[in-house]
């Protein structure tokens, strides 16, 4: 299998994930000709972070996590959606915004749905997903902190 990240899926999760990254992965840019967000790109993003691991969960959801937690996930059907932690004084502003919304089940800890991904820039999005991922790694425990 290409992607070492995923020992965990069986080999129908395999080639559904690939055909599915395939049409996820097309190229687009906005009116201003900046690259829009894709889901190669989220990927390259997340495991760059330290200790980063990639999982599908829930039959259909590419979720990135650290120590266990997972601090990114988004749909493997188009179009692309991004769910990530925000700060608690930015999630009442980013939830009152178009293409964004309180993530389902784990809205209540400050978690959103961005349903356009063009919504922001690559740049960005990765700051969000630092972000996201450095709220996440914030929490856990110091042992598994210190051991990652």
């Amino acid at each position: 299998m290409a992607d070492a990240g995923l020992n965990s899926i069986t080999n129908a999760q395999a080639v559904c994930y690939t055909v599915i990254r395939k049409r996820l992965s097309t190229k687009s840019s906005d009116a201003d000709g900046q690259e829009n967000m894709d889901i190669e790109t989220l990927q390259k993003i997340c495991l760059s972070l330290p200790s980063a691991t990639e999982d599908i969960k829930w039959g259909n959801d590419l979720c990135f996590s650290i120590g266990g937690k997972m601090f990114c996930a988004c749909g493997l059907e188009p179009p692309l959606m991004i769910t990530i932690k925000v700060d608690d004084d930015e999630f009442d502003e980013l939830c009152s915004s178009s293409d964004v919304r309180m993530a389902d089940y784990v809205g209540r800890y400050k978690w959103v749905t961005v349903e356009n991904a063009a919504r922001f820039s690559v740049a960005e999005w990765e700051l969000r997903i630092r972000r996201s991922y450095s709220l996440i790694a914030a929490k856990l425990p110091k042992k598994l902190r210190d051991n990652l």
